[in-house]
C-alpha cells in the first residue's frame, strides 16, 4: 500500500463486511490476539480477521508473534496519527475526500487561487463538469468552499481540513519509508513524531547485508568529536563491548552519560574480563550514571546533546531479519526523544537500589507463600 491507499483502507475498509480497522488495531494495540480472537471481538468472520492481517502484516503495522497478533511501532504510530486526523477533520469529510480522487482534486485547485465554475471544468487535470458541480456542492455542505461573485474559494475551515489531510499523507508517506526502523518501536512510542523524519538517514540491514546497521552505527559514534559534545543518553536492552568501548572513549573525555538498562539486561551481564572491567568502570565514574528499568524497553535509543537522536530495534539481529535504524537531527525528534528517556529513567532505580528491591521482593513472595 502507499499513503493514499493506507489512508482509504483505514477510513473504508475493504466493503461493507469488513472488519472495522480502527477498532481492529486499538483491539491489537493494547493485547495480542489471534485471528479468531479478533474477530469475535470485532464482530466479524474469521475471513475477515484473517484478511485484515494479512494485508496490515504485509504493511508492517500487525506483526505476530508468539502471544498472537500485535501492533508493531508503525502500527502503533499510524492510528494514532489516524485518530488525531479523524477527530480533526471528521469521519464524513474525511471519507468523502478519501473515496474520490476527484473531490481531492478540485478541492486542492480551488486551495490554489479563488476560481469559477468554468474555470474547474475547462481543467483539462479535472473531472467532468458534473462531477465537479457535484463536488462543489459536498463542499458546501461541509464548509470547506464559500462563493463570491461567483468565484470559489476555501473557507477557513476549508483550509485546514486540506492542510490536515496533506499532514496526513506525509506522516503516512513518512511510515511506509522508514518502516524497517519504526516496526521495532514498542506501541509506546505511538506519538513518535514521525512527519519530521523526511530528510534524516535511514540504514538498513537485511540478511544479504546484515552487519549494515552496525557499522553504520558504530562509524557514526566514532566521529563523534569529544570537544563538541557534552552529554549522551540512551537505552540498552544488551551488553555490546563495540559498542561500549566506542561510547567509553567518549566518556574518558569527560562527556556525561546517562544509560537506562532493562531488566533483562542486568540479569545476564557479561563475564568476561574485558566486558566486566568496563562495567566496574563504569560503576565507579562520576560521570557515569545507570539505573536498571523493571521490564522491557520500547527501543534501542541514543541521545547526543540536543544535537542527534539515533533509534531503531531494542537489539541488532544478525541475517535472519530487516531492520532498520534511524539518524536524525530534527528539534522535534530530539525533543521527543528527551521526554521518552526521561519518562523511563523516572522509572527506573539505580543497581544497588534495584538489588534492594529485588530481594525485598523475593523475601516478600516467599513469606507469603509461608503464611498459605
Amino acid at each position: 500500500m502507499d499513503a493514499q491507499e493506507l489512508v482509504g483502507y483505514l477510513t473504508t475498509g475493504t466493503g461493507s463486511q469488513s472488519i472495522d480497522p480502527l477498532q481492529a488495531l486499538s483491539l491489537l494495540r493494547e493485547d495480542a490476539l489471534s485471528q479468531a480472537e479478533l474477530a469475535t471481538q470485532c464482530g466479524v468472520a474469521r475471513k475477515s480477521a484473517s484478511q485484515f492481517v494479512k494485508e496490515l502484516t504485509a504493511a508492517r503495522l500487525v506483526t505476530q508473534t508468539k502471544d498472537g497478533n500485535r501492533l508493531t511501532g508503525v502500527g502503533a504510530i499510524a492510528l494514532n496519527v489516524y485518530s488525531e486526523a479523524h477527530t480533526t477533520i471528521g469521519a464524513q469529510v474525511l471519507t468523502s475526500l478519501t473515496k474520490s480522487p476527484s473531490r481531492r482534486a478540485v478541492l486542492r485547485r480551488i486551495g490554489t487561487a479563488p476560481c469559477d465554475l468554468a474555470d474547474l471544468a475547462s481543467n483539462p487535470d479535472l473531472p467532468s463538469r458534473s462531477t465537479v458541480y457535484r463536488a462543489l456542492q459536498t463542499f458546501r455542505e461541509h464548509d470547506l468552499i464559500a462563493e463570491n461573485g461567483g468565484q470559489y474559494h476555501l473557507t477557513e475551515h476549508g483550509e485546514h481540513v486540506l492542510q490536515e489531510y496533506d499532514e496526513l499523507l506525509a506522516a503516512f508517506e513518512q511510515l511506509i519509508e522508514k518502516s524497517a526502523c519504526l516496526q521495532d518501536f514498542d506501541a509506546e512510542c505511538e506519538t513518535f513524531p514521525v512527519r519530521a523524519l523526511e530528510d534524516e538517514r535511514l540504514v538498513i540491514g537485511r540478511p544479504s547485508d546484515p552487519l549494515r546497521e552496525v557499522h553504520a552505527f558504530m562509524n557514526f559514534i566514532n566521529s563523534v568529536d569529544e570537544n563538541e559534545v557534552t552529554h549522551i543518553r540512551g537505552f540498552s536492552s544488551y551488553f555490546d563491548l563495540q559498542y561500549t568501548k566506542a561510547v567509553f572513549r567518549l566518556v574518558d573525555a569527560g562527556v556525561r552519560l546517562e544509560t537506562v538498562i532493562s531488566e533483562e539486561a542486568s540479569k545476564n551481564p557479561p563475564s568476561d574480563p574485558q566486558s566486566t572491567k568496563y562495567i566496574r568502570k563504569g560503576l565507579q565514574a562520576d560521570n557515569v550514571e545507570w539505573s536498571i528499568y523493571p521490564g522491557e524497553l520500547p527501543l534501542g535509543l541514543m541521545i547526543i546533546d540536543s544535537q542527534w537522536v539515533v533509534a531503531g530495534p531494542k537489539i541488532i539481529e544478525d541475517a535472519s531479519t530487516v531492520s532498520g535504524t534511524i539518524f536524525v537531527e530534527d528539534p522535534e525528534v530530539i525533543e521527543w526523544a528527551h521526554a521518552l528517556f526521561d519518562d523511563y529513567q523516572s522509572r527506573a532505580r539505580a543497581p544497588l537500589e534495584h538489588l534492594v528491591y529485588k530481594f525485598r521482593s523475593v523475601t516478600a513472595d516467599a513469606a507469603n507463600k509461608v503464611s498459605r
